[in-house]
């Protein structure tokens, strides 16, 4: 195994021997391994570089521009003379710098697998997010086993065996298991937004504090495919957690989580975050969201596997509704009557279709029928339709249906519908029932006891009307010989003779239009006449 060195006051590490200037050598040949991590891959293009020892006192850092998501969580209380500076995938503009480093090593295996090997302690944590075949999370450690010949000189690093043989303390306590799943849907559609869910959880018996939450997502910095807009979050817990925060943009980045054990259920705090799919997103584009949680080092947490969760979503253009099954022919019923139901097919690959998702217009005539006279029933992909036509109204109409899921441009269908005119009575108002005292006797007149006649709606306002028809149905004891009640220019006329009693008395006219059912050309109406009895008259 070889071990090379190029340090300069801005130089780069290199992967082979180089002279004092050095070329700039391609990430890609050099992976970093974090703790016994999986192979992280580095940005080909960027240079593994060594920041100038002057800044902060002297401390050294080396930068790496990460071609994958690594999640970490510093837990140092002290800064450290050595440090690594991961550059996110993103090229965020403030890279983070991990404290904890105890030691580095560097490994020319030849090729892409040379390393560069990094061990902490326990103070440092970190989740290698994708792709899956690496993903993993490692908390301090001893990595590999320190050469003789450090890469590092000049007190870079110290490569004692103190240091190198830091071991790994969680597990001696496994009290907490903290547990993260990200959820949400596996396509997304272009110009949307991608909603999803961080659920952090603690599964073991022992409360923990201070558990810090990390995400990452794509963002357009890094040149990916898919690249989402900041967006925003919101934290709810359960009883017996803490988010601390509970809403906030950009990034999850939260170091005061609380959990207490678990008692019956697990304790969680669940972020749901939106973040902007742009529009131009190409269809069938790849992508991936994650997040990892990290317990402080006091907790010697016992599993670190399940701290890290990835979801990938994949742009999916959404394809349009099926509509099918609509009247080819006019749809028959009469005026002031709904149509039978008529029955259709509607669905959906990308959602389910409700009669929420259904819509009518008419594309003319619409005092016939219009988007309010339409009524949806039924579920995908079974619907059925019912029109009630506009009060009065007759003619022919046509109905165009829409069917919508709320992703691409709606689609539509069209049929004719067609409601026949049906004769309607006239149109009158009485005045009401009457009341005389006893004995009242004479003759009588009601002036406008009858108004407002008219044929009825205005498709018939042509039709003559008959003259008032009154007939007394019952109770006509209480008028004069030939003095039953007459109705002429709206005016009432009767003749009493003195008797007490009720009389139910019947007012009908008549168009000149059909009386074949389901045509009316008679409209009917009653009204009493009373006189009332005199006091003797009254009986307990």
């Amino acid at each position: 195994m070889q071990h090379r060195l190029l340090l300069c006051a801005l130089g780069v590490l290199s992967t082979a021997t180089v002279a004092a200037q050095g070329r700039v050598p391609e990430g890609g040949n050099t992976g970093l391994v974090i703790n016994n991590s999986g192979r992280i891959e580095l940005v080909q293009s960027q240079a593994i570089s060594y920041l100038n020892p002057g800044i902060g006192n002297g401390a050294r850092r080396v930068s790496l521009r990460l071609a994958q998501p690594v999640l970490c969580a510093d837990f140092a209380t002290a800064s450290n003379n050595v440090g690594l500076v991961l550059v996110d995938p993103n090229a965020e503009a403030s890279p983070v710098l991990l404290g904890g480093i105890t030691a580095y090593n560097y490994f020319t295996n030849g090729g892409a697998n040379s390393s560069l090997v990094v061990s902490s302690s326990t103070n440092l944590a970190c989740c290698v997010m994708q792709p899956a075949s690496n993903a993993t999370c490692v908390q301090g450690g001893n990595g590999s086993p320190a050469p003789s010949d450090g890469v590092f000189a000049n007190g870079f690093e110290n490569l004692s065996q103190a240091n190198s043989g830091l071991k790994d303390t969680r597990g001696t306590a496994p009290g907490v298991d903290v547990q993260v799943q990200v959820s949400g849907p596996g396509n997304v559609q272009p110009g949307s937004n991608l909603v999803y869910t961080i659920q952090v959880s603690n599964f073991g018996s022992t409360s923990v504090s201070g558990v810090r939450v990390r995400d990452w997502f794509p963002k357009a910095s890094g040149g990916f495919p898919v690249a989402l807009g900041n967006g925003s979050w919101t934290c709810v817990a359960t009883a017996g957690a803490s988010c601390g925060t509970t809403s906030g943009s950009g990034n999850v980045n939260l170091d005061a989580i609380s959990l207490d054990g678990f008692s019956g259920s697990a304790r969680s705090v669940t972020f749901t975050v939106t973040r902007p799919v742009p529009a131009g997103a190409a269809n069938g584009a790849v992508f991936s969201v994650s997040a990892a949680a990290f317990a402080p080092p006091a907790a010697n947490e016992s599993v670190l596997a399940n701290n890290q969760s990835a979801l990938t979503s994949t742009i999916q253009l959404s394809q349009p509704p099926v509509l099918s099954g609509l009247p080819t022919t006019a749809v028959l019923t009469n005026e002031d009557t709904a149509t039978a139901a008529i029955n259709f097919s509607a669905s959906d690959a990308d959602s389910v279709l409700t009669p929420a998702s259904l819509s009518c217009s008419a594309s003319s005539n619409s005092a016939l029928a219009d988007g309010s006279s339409c009524q949806f029933s039924g579920s995908e992909p079974n619907f059925t339709l019912v029109v009630t036509p506009k009060p009065d109204a007759n003619g022919n109409v046509n109905l165009t249906v829409q069917v919508s899921d709320g992703l691409v441009a709606p689609v539509t269908g069209s049929f004719p519908l067609t409601v026949a005119a049906i004769n309607d009575p006239p149109n009158f108002t009485l005045q009401g029932n009457l009341n005389y005292n006893s004995g009242t006797s004479g003759i009588q007149q009601v002036t406008g006891f009858l108004s407002g006649l008219n044929a009825g709606p205005p498709d018939e306002a042509g039709q003559t009307l008959g003259s008032p028809v009154v007939t007394v149905l019952s109770g006509s004891g209480i008028f004069n010989g030939g003095g039953n009640p007459t109705i002429s220019n709206g005016n009432l006329a009767f003749s009493l003779n003195g008797s007490n009693g009720t009389a139910n008395i019947q007012v009908s006219v008549s168009d000149n239009g059909s009386n074949v059912a389901p045509n009316q050309n008679t409209r009917s109406q009653n009204f009493t006449i009373t006189v009332q009895a005199a006091p003797s008259d009254i009986r307990n």
